[in-house]
């Protein structure tokens, strides 16, 4: 069996930049406070993560199978219509933390909320250099159009700058978390692919691994265990769940039926998963939310009674369009 020199020369490169003694529950808490640090002005300056929960809730009430936080459904729930109708940014961040999302729903947002919001500096600089009366007027008339659409204060231009430094010290943080376990991917990717029964190219299965580590540490919480066991199990996952088989590429759950399966090295033909990628977060950031839920299954009735508990004077429950319920 031979390997290519290319992956090996690659990885002898990479230099680990985070020391051996940080525990996983440290690592976890830096890249989410570097997080909340990016999400922190969004929520100051806009309304615009109340839309992200708002449709995460719509989504996640669509979806009963799929987990987006660690502290269970209908806690989560419950901390989502808090969030909407809590009044201060002060406590909304407070609950934003409790909720424990999963980092790639942050993520998404925070890289959604830039990409809309990327025109802004660009007409605020033409704006200030502009002489023609008529012209500085229509660019006013741009940027009003784009502060509505994000719901945004007049502060929305210096925070512009914080929340893209904050983000690109997140993802450069978790990089450097990545980084830590090449070594480990590749060697996982070399020890399956010797004792696989078919043939299978490295590189790929390398690549594929790195995808693996990446779900893992946007799912992964401090009390689920130690990183490199979280790791682990998205590892041998990703081995028997091939891209053209799921949506990403990455299996979400292995039923218990299949854990031993796996154990003996059969390959189960069967995946759980429902993804929120970046593409499906973008489509509900832009799905309008008038519609009405549908009154179809006890998880949708749950949802109104939470609604109706969290919030009395139905605010948000207007927001949403949830009908109203009597709570026995």
């Amino acid at each position: 069996m031979t390997y290519d020199s290319r992956s090996i020369d690659a990885l002898k490169t990479v230099k680990e930049q985070l020391p051996e003694n940080y525990t996983t529950g440290q690592l976890l808490q830096v890249l989410d406070s570097l997080l909340i640090r990016a999400v922190t002005p969004i929520i100051e300056n806009t309304t615009y993560m109340d839309t992200i929960i708002s449709v995460t809730m719509s989504w996640y009430t669509d979806n009963p199978r799929r987990k987006i936080s660690v502290i269970g459904r209908d806690k989560t729930f419950s901390l989502m219509f808090l969030y909407l109708t809590a009044r201060s940014t002060k406590a909304k961040i407070k609950i934003l933390v409790q909720l424990r999302l999963e980092r790639n729903i942050l993520f998404s947002a925070i890289y959604l909320f830039l990409k809309q919001a990327s025109p802004y500096r660009d007409l605020v600089i033409q704006k200030i250099k502009e002489i023609d009366l008529l012209k500085k007027s229509r660019l006013e008339s741009q940027l009003s159009d784009i502060k509505n659409a994000l719901g945004a204060s007049d502060n929305l231009y210096p925070s512009l700058s914080s929340i893209s430094f904050w983000v690109n010290q997140a993802v450069n943080f978790k990089n450097m978390l990545i980084e830590k376990y090449m070594r480990h991917i590749f060697n996982k990717a070399r020890l399956f692919q010797i004792q696989s029964n078919y043939s299978v190219d490295l590189e790929d299965l390398v690549q594929n691994f790195v995808l693996a580590t990446s779900k893992a540490i946007d799912k992964v919480d401090a009390d689920q265990g130690t990183l490199t066991s979280y790791i682990d199990h998205w590892l041998k996952n990703a081995c028997y769940n091939s891209s053209f088989k799921h949506e990403y590429g990455i299996a979400y759950n292995i039923p218990q039926s299949f854990k031993v399966k796996i154990a003996k090295g059969e390959c189960p033909d069967y995946n759980l998963a429902i993804t929120l990628s970046d593409e499906s977060l973008s489509n509900i950031a832009h799905t309008d939310t008038d519609g009405e839920f549908l009154d179809k299954t006890e998880e949708q009735k749950l949802v109104r009674r939470l609604a109706k508990a969290a919030d009395p004077w139905g605010f948000a429950r207007i927001h949403l369009n949830l009908s109203e319920v009597v709570i026995d």
